[in-house]
């Protein structure tokens, strides 16, 4: 999925639950500026290495001082692989002394679905 797609799926999702009424377009369009969808496997180290090469480069880019919020789904029983590949990719440290990381574990839910299994 590109971020255009991930924007546009959000956008989707708000507009058919916006309980204040109609949403902005001009509002959600500076908003929507800054999602970012990374795809990644969770055993690989690589692609963990790429999200905080992509962290890094958009953080310089936005001038954001290392501040970094962002939700990572995992697959059901996984959540200890998980984190320690984001530790070791260097993604719950922050950057420099006055920067700050917040990371949001769910569990995926297709992962507990019996997606893709023939009945």
């Amino acid at each position: 999925m590109s971020d255009e797609s991930f924007r546009d799926t959000a956008g989707d999702a708000a507009k058919s639950i916006s309980e204040v009424g109609p949403i902005d377009p001009k509002k959600w369009s500076e908003f929507a500026a800054n999602l970012y969808y990374q795809e990644g496997e969770y055993g690989n180290a690589e692609d963990f290495k790429k999200l905080a090469q992509r962290l890094d480069n958009l953080s310089a880019e936005k001038k954001l001082g290392g501040n970094r919020l962002f939700l990572s789904f995992h697959a059901a029983g996984s959540l200890s692989a998980h984190r320690g590949a984001i530790g070791h990719a260097g993604l719950a440290k922050p950057s420099s002394p006055d920067a700050w990381v917040r990371i949001h574990y769910r569990e995926a839910i297709w992962a507990r679905l019996d997606v893709g299994k023939k009945h």
